[in-house]
């Protein structure tokens, strides 16, 4: 079934302070996260690395490591895109791997209050991630009660994946619009649902997931009950990724620019097989960005295998396995942690079949990976995060 009964959901109105227990549990987690962070800048100040030169555009004008290490990788470039836009002299330029919605999101925000973009950036990210913490809560409550859902929130806030939530990174926006895409299909509130996952395609390419979902959940309500309004879903969900190559294509002539910029400028290769070669070559040499992959690949694998034996909706089961499909697919990136992390539902079967002392367990494992992966995110260049 697609549809679910909300009456947990419905048991929350009048009750707002049910919000403070994921907003407490994802507050808790970032403030942990971003003690790793200023750890990890103190390190880098022991040894004399300025944390300047690095393969991302320079977007601060500060000499606080800490900072610097916040606003490393996918962050300064979501900043910079903010501040100065796609260009329009060049056919084909880096900053166009990165969809428009979080960094745009960015700039109205910046302009409009006369804040600096990066603060803006940081907020906001923050922001989302607690909205995600929020919407996840109340999905899970109402698939399976509040005990369940305090569980999936925690695995949620402290998975290894989660250093996004504490940088400028697009995937907190996505993760709270992909959520609030999928709640609002299992409520039947097409148009809803539709303009979710329209911001939600024009914030992260991976998104493109929630067309198919909305396309299966509005043929099933057209067949059982001929609500048409169903199409509005996958209509408008649609748009937000439609325009965003629409406006590549005027603005280079190419229909496919985006796949052009991934390809030509970042080396990016699509290959059904090849999370498989990254975990062959770990035979032969430990990389690490083969290694945290096929470890991804595997955490993964085990939680689709968990996701199908709980059976919640098939919507959330499309939705997690397409996103890990494409990450699996993906050459350079792989099944990295915070692919995981977005594909929502697999933190979901996780905490659905681990419960007292063991989930307690997973809980402090997780904990640890993620200051490990924050740390390595935060001041080297040996992994991609």
């Amino acid at each position: 079934m697609l549809a679910t009964d909300n009456r947990c959901g419905d048991g929350l109105a009048g009750k707002p302070l049910w919000m403070l227990r994921p907003l407490g549990v994802f507050f808790m987690a970032r403030f942990v996260n971003l003690l790793v962070f200023s750890a990890a800048a103190a390190v880098a100040a022991s040894y004399g690395d300025r944390l300047d030169g690095r393969p991302w555009p320079a977007i601060l004008q500060t000499k606080s490591l800490f900072l610097r290490a916040v606003f490393g990788w996918d962050a300064s470039w979501y900043v910079y895109i903010a501040r100065n836009g796609y260009p329009s002299h060049n056919p084909l330029e880096s900053g166009m791997a990165f969809f428009p919605g979080f960094p745009l999101l960015i700039r109205l925000v910046a302009r409009s209050t006369g804040l600096s973009y990066a603060v803006v950036a940081f907020g906001l990210a923050l922001a989302f991630g607690a909205a995600a913490a929020v919407l996840l809560w109340l999905l899970s409550q109402q698939l399976g009660g509040a005990a369940f859902a305090d569980r999936s929130v925690a695995l949620f806030a402290f998975f290894p994946g989660a250093f996004v939530f504490s940088m400028a990174y697009a995937e907190p926006m996505m993760i709270a619009l992909s959520i609030g895409c999928l709640l609002c299909l299992l409520r039947q509130r097409w148009i809803a649902a539709g303009i979710c996952g329209a911001l939600a395609t024009a914030t992260r390419p991976n998104a493109v997931v929630l067309v198919v979902c909305c396309l299966m959940a509005a043929v099933v309500a057209v067949r059982r009950s001929s609500d048409w309004k169903a199409l509005w879903a996958p209509a408008l969900t649609l748009v937000g990724v439609g325009s965003y190559f629409t406006f590549l294509w005027h603005r280079s002539g190419r229909l496919f620019a985006w796949l052009d910029v991934q390809h030509d400028i970042w080396h990016e290769r699509v290959s059904p097989i090849a999370s498989l070669q990254k975990a062959a070559r770990l035979i032969h040499h430990l990389d690490l960005n083969d290694l945290v992959p096929t470890l991804g690949l595997i955490v993964a694998g085990v939680g689709i295998v968990l996701l199908l034996r709980w059976d919640p909706s098939k919507v959330l089961v499309v939705y997690a396995v397409g996103v890990i499909v494409l990450a699996a697919a993906a050459g350079n990136l792989g099944v990295r942690p915070r692919f995981v992390l977005t594909a929502f539902p697999l933190v979901q079967a996780f905490a659905w079949r681990v419960q007292g002392l063991s989930f307690a367990v997973l809980l402090a494992v997780s904990a640890v990976l993620l200051a490990m992966l924050t740390f390595l995110t935060a001041i080297t260049l040996l992994l991609i995060p």
